[in-house]
């Protein structure tokens, strides 16, 4: 059971300079990847991309690396980028000639002007997985410790409904056997000639409609569903995610169903509970 916040910061520095990683994540109903890359190490995106799918498989994660050169001896200017910059400056002066030349230092830095110039791409993918892949462990642990506390509120808040439940069940036929004889004294009261047979097989239709075990029983048995799911070790948020939509529309049916305010205020408890646990599932994976 995991969770989908973490973070994690890791930097290595060697004698061909140093990388910097930030690594974070967030709740996101799918995985979506978002990643910034020095333009130095931008070679190494697909297994970037890949690492991280294999590690996780939901969340919104974001990445950030950027790299220093250890001396300006080790890189080498892209002459064609240069040149391209160089030529839009010329296209924008034509056009208007108060606009501001680039200075040599917004050239040096902007992306892909300087190069490695004798970039071992092989030993830097090496570096740069072990670097990742201590991030990400990082990550699975933070998101694993989340996930523990969010099963345990979870469970607890089941607990909570089923007791709910078997509180309503028992004050269930009490209720019918007061709706059913305020019904009879108010028509009673009223002095109206009926047919007691027809009367009978209306009231008990009525009855039937506003009969809630169905509803109690579904409620128990998305609970069970809930609780065999928290208790796998297979991802679970998404199924999680439909199991609070099938409550909640129970619990709102519990609601329309009400004929005693002991029913409607359970079932109003129901609906706080349930939608606590929904907003807590959303942070599963």
């Amino acid at each position: 059971m995991k969770g989908m916040t973490a973070f994690s910061r890791r930097e290595i520095t060697q004698d061909w300079g140093s990388l910097n990683m930030e690594i974070r994540t967030v709740n996101h109903r799918y995985l979506d990847i978002n990643l910034r890359l020095a333009e130095e190490v931008r070679f190494i995106e697909p297994l970037v991309r890949q690492m991280i799918a294999d590690a996780l498989s939901r969340g919104r994660v974001d990445l950030t690396i950027k790299y220093s050169s250890a001396s300006l001896n080790d890189s080498r200017i892209n002459e064609q980028i240069v040149k391209q910059l160089l030529g839009y400056q010329r296209q924008l002066n034509d056009m208007n000639s108060n606009i501001k030349a680039l200075s040599t230092a917004e050239i040096l830095q902007w992306p892909g002007v300087l190069e490695m110039a004798n970039r071992d791409e092989d030993a830097l993918t090496e570096t740069f997985k072990d670097l990742l892949t201590a991030a990400l462990t990082e990550i699975e642990e933070q998101r694993q410790h989340e996930g523990e506390k969010i099963k345990q509120l979870l469970i607890g808040r089941a607990e909570e409904i089923k007791t709910l439940v078997e509180e309503v069940r028992g004050i269930l036929p009490q209720v019918m056997a007061n709706f059913r004889k305020n019904f009879q004294e108010k028509l009673m009261q009223m002095d109206i000639d009926l047919d007691s047979h027809r009367l009978e097989q209306e009231l008990v239709i009525f009855l039937g409609k506003q009969d809630i075990a169905e509803e109690l029983d579904r409620i128990n048995v998305h609970l069970e569903q809930v609780l065999t799911i928290l208790g796998s070790r297979k991802t679970s948020g998404r199924r999680l995610d439909f199991l609070m939509q099938e409550l909640n529309r129970e619990a709102n049916t519990l609601t329309s169903k009400s004929i005693d305010i002991r029913l409607n205020s359970a079932s109003v408890q129901m609906k706080v509970l349930i939608e606590q646990m929904r907003e807590q599932a959303q942070n599963l994976e």
